[in-house]
């Protein structure tokens, strides 16, 4: 009788340690639940405030804008952007202003849709990434440049993206004039290393005199573009391929030149 007692207070015993290990399990789960969410909620709350400008006749709109974190400082604001006039476009601009309580500054995203698979046909909306390394609390986004597949453009265009523009086309010309004449008068060593070695102060006597920052800028990337996709033909061992490389379009302009 005794030893049933006893082995009943036994059990008890047991049983309520198990409850007692069970609640400070679930107790430290709740703990780590809570520091876990107010983490959550902080990384969120460092997050900007992004607002779209309203621009009622851009026949390219953004229709939503929403910013991702990722380790911090560093985001990223996805935008939709969406073709509502009846024409084509090949190129465009966003203005993004950007403030602290501290700083206030402008980013320009020019992008130049260069296959015509990527032209963006009317009423077509396509995602856009813009990402970010350093801490922002507000971005106000607007459509600032459009270039239309005719050529023809709209915008107030306050960042001089024209420019930039016709800089990329008139040094992707150039740069390709350039290396076709190489090709009728050098060896292909002498190309080979004109492509490697041709310098910063080379491109801006290629580029001429009396253009504006952004022409340049515009002249320079694409240079770089012409140079670097050479280089990838001859790394692949498809020298012979030189001048059918030279001959493919820098983008869809050469079908409407201005």
């Amino acid at each position: 009788m005794f030893k049933a007692i006893t082995n009943r207070l036994a059990l008890k015993g047991i049983v309520l340690m198990l409850l007692v290990a069970g609640l400070i399990l679930l107790s430290n789960d709740s703990i780590k639940s809570s520091i876990t969410s107010s983490q959550d909620f902080a990384g969120r709350s460092q997050l900007p405030v992004v607002s779209i400008e309203p621009q009622e006749d851009s026949p390219l709109r953004i229709i939503s804008a929403v910013p991702e974190s990722r380790e911090q400082p560093n985001f990223i604001v996805r935008l939709m952007m969406q073709n509502q006039g009846g024409k084509r476009i090949r190129s465009y601009a966003i203005t993004a202003d950007n403030s602290t309580s501290r700083s206030q500054d402008t980013r320009i995203e020019f992008v130049n849709l260069k296959r015509p698979s990527s032209i963006l046909q009317p009423t077509q909306i396509v995602p856009v990434g813009m990402s970010y390394s350093a801490p922002i609390e507000r971005i106000r986004l607007s459509v600032d440049f459009v270039e239309f597949f005719d050529g023809t453009t709209w915008g107030t265009d306050k960042h001089n993206s024209r420019d930039r523009l016709a800089g990329q086309r008139a040094g992707a010309r150039a740069e390709k004039q350039r290396i076709h004449q190489l090709l009728k008068t050098k060896r292909l060593a002498a190309v080979i290393e004109s492509i490697e070695t041709l310098d910063s102060s080379d491109v801006e006597t290629l580029a001429g005199p009396n253009r504006s920052e952004e022409w340049l800028q515009g002249f320079r990337n694409s240079v770089g573009s012409i140079r670097h996709r050479l280089r990838q033909t001859l790394q692949e061992g498809r020298s012979p391929q030189l001048e059918i490389e030279l001959d493919k379009p820098y983008d869809t302009s050469v079908e409407n030149p201005k």
